[in-house]
């Protein structure tokens, strides 16, 4: 079990990075806690009672005590007149800086909002825009960069210009004012990387390392202060440790993007990005190497240090956790040190449950937290200490610690983001005691609490989507199993039920998941979907758990079957892989000649088709709609077998990522205008060579044949401005596109194909689709028909299903990998011309699919495409009416 929980602690690590993530320093001015002369001069002419206490704040700041700090500089605004904002203003901003310190950001930018409105007030525009930059930094540290982002530049796309006036850089270069300019550049840089704009975050930082010209790419980037002053180290320090964070980043995307191309066989382009992530990472590390030998204070040296020892080799680890360990002592009481203490203690050893230096770590970050006084440090603490004793198997003490945590996560809203995490090891903890009635209701609150605030993790860290199935994933899994595995319990519906929701729920996050921040998706209620399903539809679900795979069919009365595949989910996995391989290389067996060994279809229909067949017969069920788990998404269930028949001989086929958000059919399609596009000629694009399809202007011309007032465009003519316009002047159109095509592992490595070797992302391809939506244009069908749309790796037919739920599209008909375009072009003609026959999409795929299976007997149709590797990469996603 110990195995499984660690997933979560990664969750764990990430919020404790961030939060001990370096922001660009702004010692503008002198405006550290250590008041200048003119200003305590101000304060003393004001009060000179005011003036020992702010001098006594000062003090209790330098020597680390930075709640004594504060308070003395509380009771000296209690002094201080109304009518003395001036003053007042002074100490409040050092107040904002200590409740930074102490990691208390609601009261620091509450304080930061009335500084920022007396210098408004005054009109000290110069003033304001250094204030400007302070807040963005902790908006920054807070995981909302587009507020970070809002008062450094503006709110507009900076890209096309440079900032807007009254943000912090314009009034700085304004005002001439270069180190109020380097520290919003900086902070800038750092705001760019949290938006995973790394491109930029790297030129922004260079900028203020670098005196050199720098090509104008990024305008608001552009150095337009002639430097008057030295700098101070600190920024160079700051810039070059954000710098090495940048480059750091930009190594784990390429390493994902890599991934991504290796699973669909680009080696070569995998090769190179490769290359890239190694090389960013050895420049991460020279710049924070640079960085902590340059740097002082402990704070930044420990936050360098960790960022070292995520970055360096087992060795190198060793010496940077040394180090810091050693370092940890020198830190004063704040939450920095905290989480500091708890990311030493994860990272110390693989062995942690029975480390005990990893027990002293985690006391020293529950003694500080309570020192403080601070719940979410204290929520933190005592949660890793509650997992200590997990793993180490002591359940009881255990539990004592993470009840203790959830209390004090449960005691802010601001903590909920830690208290799904301890509320889903209280879960695991009780199903280890062998209490899994008592686990179960545990679990569903986890989950409640985590649907409340994923959006803001997703926020938060940009990566966090990239780890969705170590941070996420599990839980829904796990809390889904227990509700199967109870079914004995008396209530085997509201088991099912409960697991189904679940399952339900984890594919709508992972679909939210996927496209990260801003993407809220639309779900339909429980009178809509029995709407969809009718009296001849029954839904299989399938769950694919680490020991076995559920199976749960509903069938039109309300009712529910399940059956167990008794196989682990390793196993499963080569099965469908096995599967999947003999229909691309078009060696799929029916039949063998072994005793009792079952060809690879007929074994998968065995274990998901047959135990439901007298369920299916008895309700006279017509229509199967496939809601799959896993890698069950990137294989096609039509060519299932039973011995005698495929599957789609016996019943239409549909496959939707979850009812919940499948879109109602406003219409059949039968009188539906076509716009349809198309690419024959060869492109490189990303440096991936695609090769010439011959029959893509004959597929388009056949559809023009059915449709007269349809809307052509080809090579050339497929541009991204002609595709916007075309879809503008259809109404309710069905649109086909013909082209190349790729839906990697992430938004930014799927796109299409388009003229002049150009491309159309996902993202791109969402937001054209979505504005016709918006304009109740409804789209019926989104046909894609020569992209490759899951090749290797399940979560890549994720963004096919996620840009048509997002974009309001009914319907997507796609091909689970790359086909002839000379059988494509008959499969097309055949699906149309049943289309115009009034038959459903589910109806229509079927009757063109046993047109080709039936090839052998006719001399129209080539003889070859009866094989299932022609017919069956043909799937329906959403609505199938």
């Amino acid at each position: 079990m110990f195995s499984k929980s660690r997933k979560s602690r990664y969750r764990i690590r990430q919020v404790i990075l961030f939060a001990l993530v370096v922001i660009f320093c702004t010692v503008i001015n002198n405006l550290s806690p250590n008041f200048t002369q003119k200003r305590i001069a101000l304060l003393k002419a004001h009060s000179t009672d005011a003036s020992a206490l702010v001098k006594q704040g000062a003090d209790s700041y330098q020597a680390g005590e930075y709640q004594q700090a504060i308070a003395f500089w509380q009771q000296a605004l209690d002094i201080l007149k109304p009518d003395g904002r001036a003053e007042r203003a002074i100490v409040e901003e050092n107040i904002a800086r200590t409740y930074q310190k102490l990691g208390d950001d609601d009261e620091a930018i509450a304080v930061w909002l009335k500084v920022a409105d007396y210098y408004r007030t005054r009109a000290d525009e110069s003033k304001l825009g250094q204030i400007f930059t302070e807040q963005a930094q902790l908006y920054s540290s807070m995981g909302q960069p587009r507020k970070a982002f809002s008062l450094l530049c503006g709110v507009k796309d900076a890209v096309e210009s440079d900032c807007l006036q009254g943000s912090a850089l314009q009034i700085a270069r304004t005002h001439g004012d270069s180190l109020g300019e380097t520290a919003a550049l900086g902070s800038l840089g750092n705001t760019y990387r949290l938006l995973g704009d790394y491109d930029r975050s790297i030129f922004c930082l260079q900028s203020v390392i670098s005196t050199e010209k720098q090509i104008d790419i990024v305008p608001e980037c552009q150095r337009k202060v002639v430097k008057k002053q030295q700098l101070p180290a600190s920024f160079y320090v700051s810039a070059t440790n954000s710098l090495g964070n940048t480059y750091a980043s930009r190594a784990k995307r390429f390493d994902v993007y890599a991934n991504s191309a290796q699973s669909r066989g680009a080696t070569n382009i995998a090769t190179s990005l490769i290359e890239k992530a190694s090389s960013d990472r050895q420049k991460a590390a020279e710049l924070l190497q640079t960085s902590l030998a340059l740097v002082d204070a402990p704070i930044r040296q420990m936050q360098t240090l960790l960022n070292l020892i995520e970055l360096g080799s087992s060795t190198q680890r060793a010496k940077y956790w040394q180090q810091a360990v050693s370092l940890l002592e020198q830190l004063p009481d704040s939450r920095h040190k905290v989480y500091a203490a708890i990311e030493l203690a994860n990272i110390q050893n693989e062995d942690r449950c029975v480390n005990q230096q990893t027990k002293q770590l985690l006391d020293t970050a529950l003694a500080t937290a309570q020192n403080l006084q601070d719940n979410r440090a204290r929520s933190f603490a005592l949660g890793e200490l509650g997992h200590f004793y997990e793993c180490r198997q002591q359940y009881n003490t255990a539990l004592e610690y993470t009840r203790q945590a959830q209390w004090q996560g449960d005691s802010n809203l601001q903590n909920q983001d830690s208290l799904y995490l301890w509320e889903w090891q209280e879960g695991r903890i009780l199903h280890q005691l062998g209490r899994d009635l008592a686990a179960i209701p545990v679990y569903q609150r986890a989950i409640a609490t985590l649907d409340s605030v994923r959006d803001d993790l997703i926020t938060q860290k940009r990566e966090l989507q990239l780890d969705f199935r170590d941070n996420i994933e599990p839980l829904y899994r796990e809390f889904a199993r227990l509700n199967l595995e109870s079914i004995s319990d008396g209530k085997p519906e509201q088991r099912l039920d409960t697991a189904l929701e679940a399952i339900d729920k984890l594919r709508i996050a992972e679909l939210e998941n996927y496209f990260g921040y801003g993407c809220s998706l639309t779900t339909t209620d429980e009178e809509q979907r029995q709407e969809l399903l009718g009296n001849d539809t029954a839904v299989f679900n399938s769950i694919i758990l680490e020991e076995r795979v559920a199976i749960i069919v509903s069938l039109p009365d309300g009712s529910k079957r399940w059956n167990w595949i008794e196989t682990s989910q390793d196993t499963f996995r080569q099965e469908i892989l096995k599967f999947k391989a003999g229909l691309l290389d078009r060696s799929l067996i029916l039949y063998s000649d072994t005793p009792n060994q079952k060809p690879q279809a007929e074994k998968l229909y065995n274990w998901i088709i047959a135990p439901f067949k007298q369920d299916l017969e008895s309700a006279r069920i017509k229509t199967l709609v496939f809601v799959q788990d896993g890698l069950l998404r990137n294989i096609p269930m039509s060519p299932l077998y039973d011995g005698e028949r495929f599957l789609i001989e016996q019943y239409a086929i549909a496959t939707t990522s979850s009812l919940s958000l499948t879109q109602k059919a406003t219409s059949r399609t039968s009188n539906s205008d076509v716009v349809a596009f198309g690419l024959s000629e060869p492109a490189t694009v990303d440096g991936e060579f695609f090769p010439t399809l011959t029959q893509v202007q004959p597929e388009l011309a056949s559809i023009a044949r059915r449709f007269p007032n349809s809307t052509i465009l080809l090579n050339q003519d497929f541009t991204r401005q002609n595709f916007r316009q075309a879809l503008e002047q259809a109404v309710n159109p069905i649109v086909h596109i013909a082209t190349h095509g790729q839906f990697g592992t992430i938004p930014q490595d799927s796109f299409l194909v388009l003229g002049s070797n150009q491309k159309l992302t996902i993202t791109e391809l969402e937001a054209e689709l979505e504005a016709i939506d918006n304009l109740d244009n409804s789209l019926r069908i989104l046909a894609l028909t020569a992209c490759e749309t899951a090749v290797g790796d399940e979560r890549a037919t994720l963004g096919l299903a996620g840009t048509a739920v997002r974009a309001g599209v009914e319907s997507t008909l796609a091909s689970l990998w790359s086909i002839p375009d000379e059988s494509t072009k008959v499969f097309v003609d055949l699906f149309y011309g049943f289309l115009q026959q009034d038959m459903s999409k589910a109806q229509a795929l079927r009757s063109a699919q046993l047109e080709l299976i039936t090839a052998i007997n006719r001399t129209e149709i080539n003889d070859d495409y009866s094989h299932p590797f022609y017919w069956s990469a043909f799937i329906t996603i959403g609505n199938w009416l």
